[in-house]
């Protein structure tokens, strides 16, 4: 099956009209104005207020126990569900810590996940708005 193109006109054969036109969309999206660049060690990024930093079992120096009270905040705040937390109530009734578990392993897979959808979507973008 041939596809038939479509006859250019004189000047547009001598100009190269398409070609310009193509190349000004590509130029068009290296804009120096729109560049964002992060002036990290001098400047600190923006964190949400919520930020709790890394998740980790913390332990006190000193007497080598568990700081957690078992909230349980940690396993609903992470995307990948790689926490669990179980916990049981002493004779006191206050919840004691009694398994904390990071699968490492989900959490690596569902980085590398997100790499290379972040890639792929990066690559995407460039193609779809043309």
């Amino acid at each position: 099956m041939k596809v038939k193109r479509p006859e250019l006109t004189f000047l547009k054969r001598i100009f190269f009209v398409d070609l310009i036109k193509g190349l000004f969309l590509t130029f068009s999206y290296q804009r120096p104005s729109l560049n964002y660049t992060e002036q990290y060690p001098k400047v600190r990024p923006k964190v949400a207020e919520r930020f709790r930093g890394a998740p980790r079992l913390n332990n006190d120096p000193d007497t080598g126990e568990t700081l957690c009270i078992a909230c349980n905040l940690c396993a609903l705040a992470c995307p990948e569900h790689c926490i669990e937390v179980g916990w049981e109530r002493d004779a006191k009734g206050k919840k004691v810590l009694t398994e904390y578990t990071f699968d490492i392993y989900r959490a690596a897979c569902s980085a590398a996940f997100a790499k290379t959808h972040a890639q792929r979507r990066a690559l995407n973008s460039h193609r779809i708005s043309s």
